[in-house]
């Protein structure tokens, strides 16, 4: 699900966005800022319990939706 977050007390939902990766149960959340991330983008970790794996998000600017997150890559931890 993707919220507009620009004002903390009254969240926006703008959509929902399905993961074609299987992530299941999303349990830990980290942002990491744009000076931080190796890309340059500012960055949504998302840890998964029950599927195992990690989502990598990046997260964009935008007018309208100051916050709107998209799905970039996908990283697979291996057993």
């Amino acid at each position: 699900m993707v919220y507009d977050v620009a004002t903390p007390q009254a969240l926006v939902f703008v959509g929902y966005v399905p993961s074609a990766s299987g992530d299941v149960s999303p349990e830990g959340l980290k942002f990491v800022p744009a000076a931080y991330s190796p890309t340059g983008a500012a960055l949504l970790v998302i840890a998964n319990e029950i599927s195992g794996s990690t989502a990598v998000y990046e997260v964009l600017s935008g007018e309208t939706a100051p916050l709107v997150v998209c799905l970039p890559l996908v990283l697979r931890q291996s057993d």
